[in-house]
């Protein structure tokens, strides 16, 4: 049996954190024949990428105040094309922003990134039925002591300091459930609160609220607000941004090491993204790949590529692994491996097995 692996991706490893941040890599853009963009614009149902710069949001309503503005702004901090919430307003009104939904929703998902700029107004991040009952009712950093709080119909429970600091993008998932009225809500990608009440007993969601404090000062930003009863909106797509061209890549760490196989002869398999090269064991061959050059395995020879042990290859939250392989004969013998990492009694192993009949990610 031989077994093809292309050059392009051979165990191209994302290495995830708990929280998202954006991914600042020229070099990999630019490395896999993309162009660089400075700033990323993140897909969601309202992205605000065709709203004009220094516009009122398109399908957003806003109750006008004297020194307040709704507006939309070019960027901040590599989040491109964001809604920005301006209030300088002490007159004891509420600045308010709505986005009302296609249709009602008994459940669903929204989410967004949202960014406090400065100013010691909270923002408040609401969810109504038709008669204006309360769903998920919560706000972010109030009193100014980077908590964010949320109510269940007579008390007022904090959670998520960790996840807060003025002048970063928090990303905020809620899930809804009106037949029960509870939610549960992520904190960049930690589940943080688990079948919370809702404000009241709401019926079907009907809209979206942002709201400022009424005598408070602050400027917040909103970007790629996401609903999952958007046919276009898949959940977790406003986790990407376009950093090269129109391609999304994921942002949460990025990736570690990626091996071409298109160095064509000799013994190194160089990784083109970190320090991480590989050594050829038993002369597996250089042969054309997908793209570029590959590595022609046999099966018999116990040809393999190995990588020194290095702390970047240690994930502790995630792993994403992505492979081109070409298999001749996969049901000759029982297992055919296409990646292994262990330390002797914990391994990682992607393989077919049972004769071609299963491809399969093991951890133990």
């Amino acid at each position: 049996m031989r077994g093809k692996l292309s050059a392009l991706l051979i165990a191209s490893l994302f290495l995830f954190s708990s929280a998202f941040a954006l991914l600042g890599n020229e070099n990999l853009c630019k490395s896999q024949g993309y162009i660089w963009i400075n700033g990323s614009d993140y897909p969601g149902t309202y992205s605000f990428t065709d709203d004009a710069v220094g516009s009122n949001p398109a399908g957003w309503v806003f109750n006008s105040l004297a020194s307040t503005s709704v507006t939309v702004e070019s960027g901040i901090n590599n989040y491109n094309k964001v809604m920005k919430i301006y209030d300088a307003s002490t007159t004891g009104t509420y600045l308010y922003i709505n986005q009302s939904f296609a249709s009602p929703q008994i459940n669903g998902t929204v989410e967004f990134w949202v960014y406090k700029d400065s100013g010691t107004s909270s923002l408040y991040i609401t969810f109504r039925d038709a008669n204006n009952v309360l769903g998920p009712h919560m706000d972010m950093d109030y009193n100014n002591d980077g908590y964010f709080e949320y109510y269940d119909g007579s008390s007022w429970p904090t959670f998520g300091k960790s996840f807060y600091a003025d002048q970063k993008w928090i990303h905020i998932r809620i899930d809804f459930d009106s037949s029960s009225d509870t939610f549960d809500m992520y904190l960049d990608d930690v589940l943080v609160l688990d079948n919370a009440k809702f404000g009241g007993s709401a019926g079907a969601l009907t809209k979206l609220m942002f709201a400022t404090d009424a005598s408070l000062i602050g400027t917040f930003y909103i970007d790629a607000v996401g609903y999952s009863w958007d046919d276009d909106y898949f959940i977790g797509d406003n986790a990407m941004g376009g950093c090269c061209g129109d391609d999304k890549i994921d942002l949460r760490t990025g990736l570690v090491s990626e091996w071409h196989f298109d160095e064509g002869t000799g013994s190194t398999a160089y990784d083109n993204i970190g320090s991480n090269d590989g050594t050829l064991y038993n002369a597996p061959a250089w042969t054309a790949g997908k793209y570029g050059s590959a590595l022609d395995f046999e099966y018999s020879s116990s040809q393999y590529v190995s990588v020194p042990d290095s702390s970047s290859l240690e994930p502790s939250k995630g792993i994403t692994l992505s492979a081109w392989v070409k298999a001749e004969d996969i049901h000759t013998n029982q297992y055919y491996e296409i990646f292994r990492k262990e330390d002797g009694s914990n391994r990682i192993l992607f393989s077919f097995q049972d004769y071609g009949t299963m491809l399969s990610l093991g951890l133990n």
